[in-house]
């Protein structure tokens, strides 16, 4: 998993990032600690519908946007309560030094598939092979990472809709019968999956980072 947070100080050290390569992610969530008067923690996977009606309540709301935080919005209703709800992953970015709601909706654009609101940009091609990379970019710094792959077609999650915001999506390349590599995107985070069908003696996958 990329913490995009930590890319600039790793391009300033000059230490090369290691991909994590994992067929199963643990996440560990502490969200039981926050005070029980907030709203319930938010799916990951809740799209960030910014309407001004709460769902939970007949009365008209509308968000405090200078009260945004990383993984937080604030929405005040008619009768003057407010009402603060937490996410597991980053939901806003900051911009100009102030936060913008994230969408990580993968869109295409020259023959790539682009997040696209963030501090940050996945590039993937539409088309991998050997020669051309994945790419991250933050600021001016950026990643490279090649695989030794045959020409392969990304496929984009078709659960996701990308007509709304979302803080998270997710695309595959079957590189064959039993191996795909995964993309995904979620708040400020970048997660690549190997997933095989069956298991393998004494498997290996490598790629080049630049």
């Amino acid at each position: 998993m990329f913490n995009i947070n930590g890319i600039k100080n790793v391009f300033i050290a000059k230490v090369l990032t290691m991909i994590v390569i994992s067929l199963i992610i643990l996440v560990i969530d502490f969200s039981f600690i926050i005070n029980a008067d907030y709203n319930m923690l938010k799916d990951e996977q809740t799209k960030l519908d910014y309407s001004i009606i709460n769902q939970n309540s007949s009365m008209a709301g509308l968000e405090l946007e200078n009260n945004r935080t990383k993984k937080s919005k604030t929405i005040k209703y008619e009768n003057g309560v407010s009402e603060v709800e937490f996410y597991k992953h980053a939901i806003h970015y900051l911009n100009n030094e102030k936060y913008e709601r994230i969408d990580n909706t993968l869109i295409e654009s020259d023959g790539y598939l682009i997040n696209n609101k963030n501090s940050f940009h996945l590039i993937c091609p539409k088309t991998i092979d050997s020669h051309t990379p994945i790419n991250i970019s933050y600021d001016e710094y950026y990643l490279n990472i090649y695989y030794d792959i045959e020409p392969t077609d990304a496929i984009l999650d078709i659960s996701i809709n990308r007509d709304n915001y979302n803080i998270k999506d997710k695309l595959s390349y079957y590189i064959n019968d039993n191996e795909k590599l995964e993309y995904v995107v979620i708040g400020d985070l970048i997660k690549e999956n190997i997933i095989l069908n069956e298991y393998k003696d004494n498997y290996k996958f490598s790629y080049i980072v630049e």
